[in-house]
């Protein structure tokens, strides 16, 4: 449902963002990146939401880069790993305190 939110409204991602779901969304994917359905949810919102120049802020103060690089440890699926990359790559495109 949340990734349904964040996919190309800009107002509900503003209003997200103004919530504070990104260092949420890091705290979960940590503590519940062994369950599957979650984890491709906060992947898919933290795509979403990465773009935004709004999010920098958060995404900054947050250690999504350890938990990111974590969780593509885990993986043995192409898949998965590629979905990891697609929410790396804006991320360190649009200087949110990634740095791998």
């Amino acid at each position: 449902m949340l990734m349904n939110y964040s996919n190309d409204n800009d107002s509900l991602q503003a209003q997200l963002i103004n919530m504070g779901v990104i260092p949420t969304l890091v705290k979960l994917l940590g503590i519940h990146s062994h369950n599957v359905a979650l984890t491709e949810m906060c992947l898919i919102a933290f795509g979403n939401l990465a773009e935004l120049e709004s999010s920098k802020e958060q995404f900054a103060s947050t250690n999504i880069a350890e938990e990111l690089v974590r969780l593509f440890q885990k993986q043995t699926e192409h898949e998965k790993k590629e979905m990891i990359f697609e929410v790396l790559a804006p991320l360190a495109e649009n200087g949110n305190g990634i740095f791998l």
